[in-house]
C-alpha cells in the first residue's frame, strides 16, 4: 500500500520507503513505548487488509492524540476509511479517555477531508506551504474533534458486515 504511488502522494516520506516489515516493527515499538497505536482494518468477508489508520503523538497528560489513515487505493470510495475511523474514535474517546483527537490533511487529498468533516471533525488552521510535494510544497490543514462532539458511524447501507478493524 505505501509504496502506491496514489496512496503515498499525501503520506509522510518515511512510509513510503519503508518494508511491510519495518511498520509492524515501527508500530510495535510505538505501542509499547506508550506513543501511539496502529490499527488495521480487514473485511469481514475475505479477512483482506483494507487500511491502516493510526492515534499517534500521544499526550496522555492533556488527554489528545493525533489521527491518521491510509488505505489501498481498490478500497477508496467504499466507506472503509470513515468506518475504520469511527471505530478508532469510539474507542480512543472511551478507553483511552482522550478529550481531542487532531488531524493533519496535505490540501489536495479532498477525499480525506470529507471524511473528517463526515466525522464531526472541525479545520481549524492552515500551515502554509508545510508539506513538500513533487518538487514543492503543499498546504497542510489541521482539524480537531472533541469527545463531546464525536458520533460514532455505522456501516454504509447496503455493505453489510464486511469490514473488521484489529489493533
Amino acid at each position: 500500500m505505501f509504496h502506491d504511488p496514489r496512496v503515498n502522494r499525501y503520506l509522510p516520506p518515511s512510509r513510503v520507503t519503508e518494508s511491510g516489515a519495518q511498520y509492524v516493527a515501527f508500530a510495535q515499538r510505538s505501542y509499547r513505548a506508550g506513543a501511539g497505536y496502529r490499527f488495521a482494518a480487514r473485511d469481514r468477508a475475505t479477512r483482506q487488509f483494507a487500511g491502516a489508520i493510526s492515534l499517534f503523538d500521544l499526550h496522555p497528560e492533556d488527554r489528545w492524540a493525533e489521527l491518521g489513515y491510509a488505505l489501498p487505493a481498490a478500497r477508496w470510495g467504499q466507506g472503509y476509511a470513515t468506518e475504520a475511523v469511527s471505530a478508532v474514535l469510539a474507542w480512543a474517546f472511551s478507553s483511552l479517555g482522550l478529550h481531542r483527537v487532531g488531524a493533519w490533511v496535505v490540501e489536495p487529498n479532498r477525499s480525506s477531508v470529507a471524511v473528517l468533516r463526515h466525522m464531526g471533525f472541525r479545520r481549524e488552521g492552515r500551515s502554509r506551504e508545510a508539506a513538500a510535494r513533487r518538487g514543492g510544497y503543499d498546504d497542510l490543514l489541521q482539524f480537531g474533534l472533541l469527545a463531546s462532539e464525536f458520533r460514532p458511524r455505522g456501516r454504509p447501507r447496503g455493505q453489510g458486515a464486511r469490514r473488521q478493524v484489529r489493533s
